[in-house]
């Protein structure tokens, strides 16, 4: 039995069907993950080493070499470029687009943590980043308050970001800013030599005594026990009664040949909001998180935190990309459901049947829920790029309704019943619908099938047009003839008749003027391109050629990704290699000057020296500048970041960079870079 006679016939296990696949589109829609763009096998893996104090030939010899060395066996490995500046090693990797970058990731990792035995002691551990589009911060925090910046860093390193690590989807956190308590020892040399002792053995010792022990379990009938010896250091005193053994056979105190000292570290980084001294948090989400899933969560787990923080202290997001994301994301659906309900309207107007209306509509909903429920299954998320295609679907969605209703109308004309129609309307012009349709399909599947990275990013857009192309027409084949046969009358058309006062009435008779016009307009050009082939074809080649000529003209700029304005700017100041920290804070310091004057500026946070991912030197730091929503500002952010150029051309030895906020975590960088390499 073919499928349209039995959806005619049966009407009732057909709608069981359908309704399968919009409980199940439904369903996933709930749980579908919400991303920026699609993910995409970004073969790319950073190293950054940080090394304070050593000059770039150190970090070279020291950090660069032996990193390169222990990378270079890794499988597929393509290139590796590598800067030594002072302070910091980075050594980014190319790999083969066949290659898994998250296994890539995760070998890189393994020989960093293997390499970490034999780099200088000074030197901080490796940061292993792996690229990814999705891959920017879900959010930054700025902890402020009375407290000293002491206070303010235990709290956000031992309190707040233990807190944060719980939230399901989250990766890592980095903590910069504030100031950090350290013990400092200072040995005398003299006393040290003589009393026959090396700098080891009093490091040696210090690592033995500094030590909370596991000692076994201890039995109880009411309860078991686990002891543990606690040997770490409780205080300065402590540390200076620790005894260090000599050659000669008796021990002597610390602080008989050291200084100590209970004081902070060497303040390295310099973070602020709104120019008032914070700490702050970058939180980064598992590569396979939704953003926005994480964001919401982080954003719950806040009010609790913020709750029980102390009096005078303030916790606030500083930027927040999942938002941006979940605006994004919304704005698409948002035009996708305008789209529909333009279609209804268009529909309505040149139609002039509401029951053909009401069955298009309803294909629409349907197909794209069904449509949701393969995206579900192939692993894919609302994203712009398949959002895109969902929206791109609406008007293929339509056509196939249209036609196989325009046909059982005519059957019905014809003097057949309902039932007679839809299944012979539906048969007559199957064939040609299956062609048309798979057309779009081999037109579009291959989009899915491209090599590199740009067919990783058209895969979800490509393979979410065919899903809702072929369900489009199987409820073309299904629901829409079922539909027709239970709404149509035999011999009548479905037009509304002038004179009645319902409300479709008066809305369809207050567009026959419109529609009529269009109609006759529409006949007029199609005489006229009758009687002037030779021009019509003249005129589209024409047309065709300027199109073609668009990009090489210079007339249509190329991007890979289109811009946009997510009200966000950053401004990035980088002074002389060995320009003191201080200097290159008061410089910054004016900026926020002149930037805190900006009336469009909510709020910007400045980092000076280094911080989150990785790290940079004393003489670079930035500021990340967020902008009032579109609706409240008087200039784009474009406008807003040329002011900005003219205040940094004005500061002298140093550069700086000034460009919009990418949540996709790229597109900011030079449009050429020249490269000199040599012996």
């Amino acid at each position: 039995m073919h499928i349209t006679e039995l959806s005619v016939k049966r009407p009732k296990m057909m709608t069981m069907v359908i309704l399968l696949f919009v409980v199940l589109g439904l369903y996933t829609y709930r749980h579908i993950g919400v991303e920026l763009y699609p993910a995409i096998n970004t073969p790319y893996v950073s190293i950054m080493v940080a090394y304070s104090g050593a000059g770039a030939e150190e970090i070279e010899t020291q950090i660069v070499k032996p990193v390169e060395d222990a990378v270079s066996s890794i499988s597929q490995l393509k290139t590796i470029t590598s800067t030594a500046s002072s302070g910091t090693a980075n050594i980014n990797l190319e790999f083969e687009l066949t290659a898994n970058a998250d296994e890539a990731a995760i070998e890189v990792q393994k020989k960093m943590d293997t390499l970490r035995r034999v780099l200088p002691d000074g030197a901080d551990d490796p940061v292993v980043i792996k690229r990814d589009m999705n891959a920017s911060p879900v959010m930054m925090l700025a902890l402020s308050g009375n407290g000293a910046r002491t206070e303010l860093y235990d709290l956000g390193n031992d309190v707040i970001k233990e807190r944060l690590q719980r939230v399901a989807g989250v990766a890592e956190i980095n903590v910069f800013g504030g100031q950090q308590r350290e013990i400092a020892i200072d040995i005398d040399k003299s006393k040290l030599e003589g009393y026959g002792l090396a700098i080891s053995q009093v490091v040696s010792r210090l690592r033995a005594e500094n030590l909370n022990n596991p000692s076994g379990r201890m039995d109880r009938p009411e309860a078991e026990y686990n002891v543990r010896v606690l040997g770490e250091f409780r205080s300065v005193q402590e540390i200076g009664e620790i005894q260090i053994p000599t050659s000669s056979g008796y021990s002597v105190p610390l602080k008989a040949i050291a200084t100590i000292t209970d004081g902070y570290k060497e303040v390295r980084v310099h973070s602020r909001v709104n120019g008032n001294n914070a700490v702050g948090l970058q939180i980064y989400k598992q590569s396979d998180a939704s953003m926005v899933a994480v964001g919401d969560a982080i954003k719950n787990e806040l009010a609790v935190i913020n709750e029980q923080l102390p009096e005078g202290v303030n916790l606030r997001i500083s930027r927040d990309n999942s938002d941006f994301v979940q605006r994004s994301v919304n704005g698409t659906r948002l035009n996708i459901i305008e789209g529909i309900i333009t279609t209804s309207l268009v529909l309505f107007i040149f139609l002039r049947q509401w029951k053909s209306s009401f069955i298009v509509l309803l294909a629409i909903p349907t197909s794209l829920m069904a449509t949701v429920m393969m995206m579900y299954f192939c692993g894919f998320t609302f994203n712009m790029m398949s959002l895109m295609g969902l929206a791109l679907c609406i008007g293929i969605l339509v056509d196939d309704s249209i036609v196989i209703l325009e046909n059982i109308h005519r059957h019905i004309k014809m003097g057949k019943t309902p039932w007679q129609a839809a299944i012979e309307g539906r048969r007559e012009i199957g064939m040609a619908a299956i062609a048309i349709t798979l057309s779009d399909v081999v037109v579009l599947a291959p989009l899915a099938f491209m090599s590199g990275m740009v067919g990783q990013f058209f895969r979800q857009f490509g393979l979410t047009i065919v899903f809702a192309t072929l369900f489009s027409l199987f409820i073309s084949f299904t629901l829409t003839p079922m539909l027709a046969s239970l709404m149509y009358k035999m011999g009548k058309e479905d037009l509304i008749k002038p004179g009645k006062r319902s409300f479709l009435d008066l809305l369809w008779q207050f567009t026959i003027p419109f529609g009529q016009k269009i109609e006759q307009k529409y006949m007029t050009l199609l005489h006229w391109s009758l009687q002037n082939r030779k021009k019509v074809i003249a005129f589209s080649v024409l047309l065709f050629m300027l199109s073609l000529s668009m990009i090489p003209l210079k007339i249509v700029g190329t991007e890979f990704m289109p811009g946009s304005d997510e009200g966000g700017i950053t401004v990035s100041l980088e002074m002389p290699v060995g320009t003191p920290l201080e200097k290159t804070n008061e410089i910054l310091q004016s900026m926020e000057e002149e930037i805190g004057k900006i009336p469009d500026v909510q709020y910007f946070n400045t980092m000076v020296g280094g911080g989150g991912r990785g790290s940079s030197g004393s003489n670079s730091g930035r500021i990340e500048l967020q902008l009032l929503p579109k609706n409240q500002r008087q200039k784009s952010a474009s406008e807003i970041a040329g002011d900005i150029r003219k205040l940094g051309s004005t500061i002298k030895d140093g550069r700086v960079f000034v460009s919009e906020s990418d949540s996709r975590g790229g597109g900011g960088g030079s449009a050429v870079r020249i490269l000199v390499a040599g012996n």
